[in-house]
């Protein structure tokens, strides 16, 4: 969980603060949030900042769900 209030900080390995788990400009990047919105902020700003195949599932969770999509717990 990325929230969009520190996602510059989480990003730039400069800060200090990167998230790990961030891959580099090159590598595709997908984000989902409930229902669409902060996620395709933060691929938007992701863009801007190199991450150029950065995107996000159009309607988030809420559409991940509706399309009957498989869903299940972390480690599963």
């Amino acid at each position: 969980n990325l929230p969009l209030s520190v996602l510059e900080w989480r990003v730039d390995p400069n800060s200090g603060y990167q998230n790990p788990a961030i891959g580099g400009f090159d590598d595709h990047i997908v984000l989902i949030c409930r229902e669409g919105y902060s996620s395709s902020l933060a691929a938007r700003r992701l863009q801007q900042l190199g991450f150029w195949r950065a995107t996000d599932v159009i309607g988030g969770f809420q559409a991940w769900l509706l399309a009957s999509l498989p869903v299940g717990k972390a480690g599963e």
